[in-house]
């Protein structure tokens, strides 16, 4: 299987051909793993990579020492705690401007 990204996105986030890779999202074992990612020559405008897909699944270009090199746990787990903050966040918020609002009302 072959992808192309387009030289212009490398350039604007300061990487080369070498520092991309396709991470393949394992089912059963609910991780992101780096497949091996060869470059390939480029043109003008895009840089090509070819990888041995084995089968169907989720599959993400990223940087190889990015976020999805180091995620060895469960995507889900990191996926929930990262909603549980906002929502703690945004309910102290809330609680807050209705205490600050109660005790404007009271003076």
């Amino acid at each position: 299987m072959t992808f192309q990204v387009a030289k212009t996105w490398l350039t604007e986030n300061e990487l080369n051909d070498n520092d991309l890779a396709l991470f393949r999202f394992g089912e059963k074992s609910r991780n992101w793993d780096r497949l091996d990612t060869n470059v390939l020559e480029g043109d003008e405008s895009y840089s090509y990579y070819q990888i041995e897909a084995t089968g169907f699944s989720y599959f993400a270009i990223a940087e190889k020492t990015g976020i999805f090199s180091g995620i060895s746990g469960n995507l889900s787990l990191f996926i929930i705690i990262g909603v549980i903050v906002i929502v703690i966040i945004v309910l102290g918020a809330v609680l807050y401007k209705r205490r600050r609002g109660s005790s404007m009302q009271s003076v």
